[in-house]
């Protein structure tokens, strides 16, 4: 028998479990959560205990025992700039989180989960390569104003663990390997993974290409006259950005599936989804000059790399950078419990 992990990841309207043991996959699990009872709380963290309770009762339909697990493992919540890695929940992170320092979103309730958990059980729990890893260097924040800074806010989790096994495809270590790695979900962001390092990544909340329902970004003087129209408040330009903007804008549908299904007979949505995926090469192949052109490889992953019609665009828009490397999915769960495994094996830093 190896170490028992149970892992937690919260989506804005989803909860998701699993439990390994060792490297084998007991169960894994997810709760859609309905917007009628998510809208009753005006903060993440104020899911705490409803999502808390989801979990119980995730883990007792699965018949796991949450006493016999060695160790619990979180997504992190949108915390202080930090460098990759895992960290130990402590009361400072707590805080932080409680009072949405560095924003609200509801993968902030996660580290206050896990903690609860090994509270009530007497066991370690951490969170791991939380969206707020910061290894920008100066070069990466500078913006055309300086009281303006790019802030480094992407999808490291899965990031990370992808280029981990990339490299080892390769038969290198992370730490040896140039890599861009586009995450290409429902947000999409684009790292610049130098050497172990997410030097530079484009932040989905202020830049980078269209996608499903965002708008990337946008030409700044029509933005402008937008945001200053008497009709609109920042409440309805934020909605326009995020979740109203992109694909959904154009043609109605999120559903990519959908979308891609009609664009044979349909030139319009044709033309919107090549538009999307060359914006998503557009910044593929700006990151190749942080890269100065060495490149080991580009990795692609996220729902969208499921579609091969994706994966051949982007194959015919940046194949000549270095050879494409596709992980379809997320591996948020497995990269959590690779964590844990190397918490309790004494094989990895804890950093606070």
């Amino acid at each position: 028998m190896g170490f028992k992990i149970f892992v937690i990841n919260l989506g804005s309207s989803s909860t998701k479990v699993a439990y390994f043991d060792d490297q084998t996959t007991i169960f894994t699990a997810t709760t859609r959560h309905p917007a009628s009872e998510l809208k009753v709380f005006k903060r993440a963290v104020d899911q705490g205990d409803y999502r808390f309770e989801t979990i119980l009762k995730m883990a007792e339909e699965y018949g796991c025992k949450l006493e016999e697990a060695d160790i619990f493992m979180s997504r992190g919540g949108l915390l202080r700039p930090v460098p990759g890695g895992v960290y130990t929940i402590n009361e400072r992170m707590l805080k932080d989180l409680d009072e949405g320092r560095y924003g609200e979103h509801a993968c902030n309730a996660g580290p206050v989960i896990a903690n609860k958990l090994a509270r009530k059980y007497g066991k370690p729990a951490y969170i791991k390569d939380p969206p707020t890893v910061d290894e920008f260097d100066d070069l990466s924040r500078i913006t055309g104003l300086p009281f303006m800074r790019r802030i480094s806010r992407f999808h490291a989790l899965n990031q990370k663990e992808v280029a981990r096994r990339a490299a080892a495809q390769m038969g290198k270590r992370y730490e040896d390997c140039n890599l861009i790695v586009a995450h290409l979900g429902g947000g999409i962001t684009i790292g610049v993974h130098e050497h172990g390092r997410v030097v530079d990544a484009s932040n989905p909340s202020d830049e980078g290409p269209l996608s499903t329902d965002r708008t990337g970004c946008l030409p700044n003087m029509q933005l402008i006259e937008l945001c200053f129209s008497e009709n609109s408040s920042k409440e309805d330009v934020l909605r326009l950005l995020f979740g109203q903007g992109g694909l959904v804008a154009y043609a109605g549908s999120t559903n990519l599936q959908e979308l891609m299904s009609k664009r044979e007979e349909d030139p319009a949505i044709r033309i919107l989804i090549e538009a999307m995926l060359y914006r998503i090469s557009f910044w593929i192949c700006g990151y190749a000059a942080r890269l100065k052109g060495r490149i080991d490889g580009v990795v692609i992953t996220g729902g969208m790399a499921f579609n091969d019609f994706v994966v051949q665009s982007l194959r015919e828009r940046v194949g000549f950078l270095a050879p494409l490397m596709i992980y379809p999915g997320e591996f948020e769960m497995e990269a959590l419990a690779e964590g844990g495994r190397q918490i309790l094996a004494g094989k990895i830093e804890i950093m606070e």
